[in-house]
Formats: C-alpha cells, sequence, structure tokens
C-alpha cells in the first residue's frame, strides 16, 4: 500500500505538467480549425474537440463537476447547433462567390487593426504603478 502512495504522489507531482501543456497544445490548434475552416460540420468537430480539451483542463484542476458539464452541455449543444446549421445552410451559396465579401473583409480588418491601436495606445500611456507588496 505504502508503494501505491509514492506512485500517487510521484505521479501527481510530474505528470500534471506535461499533461496540461499537451492539453493546452491540442486545444490551440483545434481553435484555429473553429476559426479558419470554410467547412461548417468540420468547424463544429474541431469545436467539440477544443471543449473536450477544456473539460481535460478542468479535471487537472480537480474541478470534476465543471469538466462534466463543459462534456455534456456544451459539447452536446454544439453538437445539436451544428446540425440546426447544417439544415438551415445553402451549399450552393458557399460556391458562388461575390466581391462584396472582399470589400466587408478589408473594412472588418481596417476596423481590427484600429480598435488594436486604439487599445494598445489606452494601455501603454497608462502607468502602472509597481509595488513590493503581496
Amino acid at each position: 500500500m505504502e508503494q501505491f502512495g509514492n506512485l500517487t504522489s510521484w505521479a501527481q507531482a510530474n505528470i500534471e505538467a506535461p499533461l496540461f501543456y499537451l492539453l493546452a497544445f491540442l486545444a490551440l490548434p483545434l481553435a484555429y480549425g473553429v476559426v479558419f475552416d470554410r467547412v461548417i460540420i468540420r468547424s463544429g468537430f474541431f469545436l467539440i474537440g477544443v471543449f473536450g480539451t477544456i473539460s481535460g483542463l478542468f479535471l487537472l484542476l480537480q474541478a470534476q463537476f465543471l469538466a462534466l458539464a463543459q462534456i455534456l452541455l456544451y459539447t452536446v449543444g454544439i453538437t445539436l447547433v451544428v446540425v440546426i446549421a447544417l439544415m438551415l445552410t445553402n451549399p450552393r451559396l458557399d460556391q458562388e462567390s461575390s466581391p462584396v465579401i472582399a470589400v466587408h473583409r478589408t473594412g472588418g480588418v481596417l476596423t481590427a487593426v484600429f480598435l488594436f491601436v486604439t487599445i494598445y495606445l489606452a494601455i501603454s500611456s497608462e502607468g502602472w504603478p509597481v509595488s513590493a507588496e503581496m
């Protein structure tokens, strides 16, 4: 029984950090897949993967209820949203491209750059005092 206690303490000390980094490393490409994939069903599956990795992070934090809620509510909910989105989309519209989208994309990029510069200038101009008290 003492060996099991030693093994448990060793595993808690040595496995949590690599498992955290593995889950975080796996969540990032899945999140990029959600944002940049043009096929809505694949994007939904990527989102399910992101929620699965987030639930794994909750398990590492010993928050089993949040992990289970993440899986049950969000993963199942997103699956239903993807099914409904598939029923409501017209696949022929995806193949037709219009020049109006390029104009909207340019405006969106300009707006995003403007907001980034505004927030950056607001944060960088503020004085952030550092205190040694903890």
